[in-house]
């Protein structure tokens, strides 16, 4: 699963905090997220490495997919985060990459880690591999509404 990357929107209701509970995503806001893996796997420093925490008290309650969630890193622009560091969530918050179009920039990019859930995933990106200096495509993903 990993080396994939993803456009993520904070669901209504929701929203992403830093360590210190500061609300670094309200709801609504979209985001680019590198997966490094699923949930059915695990690090040693997946602890230390997390730095960003998604809210999520409306998950869906017949929701199959409820633990179905991503570990990998929230991209910004600027310097990421390591195990023991993370900008602040005033600066994560202000130089989020949230499109693809951000790849045109020469800034640097960094990640600060994240469990994101599934759900929360609205396209992935598709790169050019032919031409490496244009953005990445992106694709939406189908969404699957169950009758109630």
């Amino acid at each position: 699963m990993g080396g994939i990357d993803v456009i993520a929107r904070v669901p209504a209701n929701c929203n992403v905090t830093g360590s210190k509970d500061a609300e670094v995503m309200a709801a609504g806001t979209e985001f680019l997220f590198s997966i490094r893996r699923c949930h059915l796997s695990s690090g040693v420093y997946d602890a230390q490495e997390t730095h960003l925490f998604c809210n999520d008290p409306d998950s869906p309650v017949f929701d199959i997919g409820s633990e179905f969630r991503f570990q990998g890193e929230v991209l910004i622009l600027g310097r990421g985060a390591f195990r023991n560091w993370s900008p602040s969530e005033q600066e994560i918050a202000a130089n989020l990459v949230s499109h693809p179009r951000d790849w045109e920039t020469t800034a640097e990019k960094g990640g600060v880690g994240m469990s994101l859930p599934a759900r929360w995933i609205t396209h992935v990106l598709q790169y050019d591999r032919q031409n490496t200096d244009n953005p990445p495509k992106s694709i939406p993903i189908p969404v699957w509404q169950a009758d109630t």
